[in-house]
Order: structure tokens, then C-alpha cells, then sequence
């Protein structure tokens, strides 16, 4: 498990990194709560599922590794967590609007 990083308020910061375990289970462990309690919680605080939010962390890492990176939209989609390329390329259009790959050239230009 992860160190936990307490902000003055007694909320734990955790930032996951490329690969980590993303699960609600895993972050309701990290935050010492039951899943239940964490989505709760969650959900109370900010306004939006931890599955929306999670979705957005992801999106935001891909952005930057297709626009810093040469790896491919897979490997991208690997690094944050899709096994599918398609899964990912259509969450990723959602998401952005446009195509990972044609993101790329977008960023590049």
C-alpha cells in the first residue's frame, strides 16, 4: 500500500501513478474507508463519481503522453489502464472530442 499523505484537514492525497491500481477498492483502502463509504463520500465532496473522475485522471495522463511521448496510441492505452485500443480510442474521443491519434497531430502542429 501506498504511503498516505494527509493535507491539514485530515484528507488523504494520493496521486496514482501510470499503471497503479486505479480500483475504488484500492483507493477506498488507501483513504481507510469501505468502497461504500468511499463513494460516498466522494460522490458527497466533489459532485461526480469516482469512475468519472478516474476517467478524466486517465484522459488527462494520455493527453500528455500523446503529446510528449512517441509511443503508440496502445502503449498509451495500456499505460493508463485500458486493455482495449478501442475501448480507449472511444473513451478518449469522448472525452476530447477527437481521436487520439489525430490529437497527436493536432498537439504537434
Amino acid at each position: 500500500m501506498p504511503p498516505r499523505r494527509h493535507d491539514r484537514h485530515g484528507r488523504v492525497r494520493v496521486r496514482p501513478g501510470r499503471g497503479a491500481d486505479w480500483s475504488v477498492a484500492h483507493l477506498a483502502q488507501v483513504a481507510g474507508m469501505s468502497r461504500a463509504t468511499f463513494v460516498r463520500h466522494f460522490s458527497h465532496r466533489t459532485g461526480m463519481t469516482v469512475g468519472t473522475f478516474l476517467t478524466h485522471v486517465r484522459m488527462m495522463i494520455a493527453a500528455d503522453l500523446l503529446t510528449e511521448t512517441d509511443l503508440t496510441v496502445a502503449a498509451v492505452a495500456a499505460k493508463v489502464g485500458y486493455h482495449s485500443e478501442s475501448a480507449f480510442g472511444r473513451a478518449f474521443r469522448l472525452a476530447s472530442g477527437s481521436t487520439p491519434a489525430r490529437f497527436r497531430r493536432s498537439s504537434a502542429a
